[in-house]
């Protein structure tokens, strides 16, 4: 690989929560602890795939609804177990076979570029993009089952409940939008 390979790989495993600890090894942060999973070079795409569950799971919705308009429940249904089946997977299958390591504070010593925050604030206003985009089309098929007299209470119901949860998922995807500009702001101010 030559150094611009590199560096992309390297901006992408960062990105991902990636680093290297004090020790040089390869490690993924486990959520609310101070552990971290050990991984090998076999390992780090794997990881990232399954620090993208988000997007496989919402891309069917959008594409099935989007495509066909009537199959919302299918395509809500077929989201919600694809995003279940690769998060069952990789914390009952994948996760368990990795070495698991306590994190000190000098771990964590390393800098996250001002470049990557770039590339996540843009990566999450995708993800916030892709679910207004799946919340426009979910509204747009309520008003139109309205005009047309078709006021199925399933539908109904299931349209509110994915207009909720969307809506839901925007919300929380925003707030990481404003966290990494904040920190963006702050690297600036660092580094000016």
């Amino acid at each position: 690989m030559d150094a611009k390979q590199l560096d992309k790989q390297r901006k992408n495993e960062e990105k991902a929560n990636i680093f290297r600890d004090s020790k040089r090894r390869v490690v993924y942060p486990i959520n609310y602890t101070d552990q971290a999973y050990v991984l090998s070079q076999d390992n780090i795409g794997r990881v990232l795939f399954y620090d993208t569950r988000i997007v496989f799971a919402l891309l069917p919705i959008a594409l099935i609804f989007g495509l066909f308009g009537k199959y919302l429940i299918p395509a809500v249904i077929l989201g919600l177990v694809l995003y279940s089946a690769i998060y069952i997977y990789f914390n009952k299958f994948f996760f368990p076979t990795l070495r698991v390591i306590k994190l000190k504070p000098d771990d964590y010593a390393y800098t996250v570029s001002l470049t990557v925050l770039k590339m996540k604030r843009q990566e999450r206003l995708i993800r916030a993009l892709m679910g207004l985009i799946i919340l426009i089309l979910i509204v747009n098929f309520v008003i139109v089952s309205y005009t047309q007299g078709d006021q199925d209470m399933l539908n109904l119901v299931s349209s509110s409940v994915s207009i909720f949860l969307t809506a839901l998922l925007l919300a929380f995807e925003l707030k990481d939008i404003f966290k990494i500009s904040k920190l963006i702001k702050e690297k600036k101010k660092e580094t000016a």
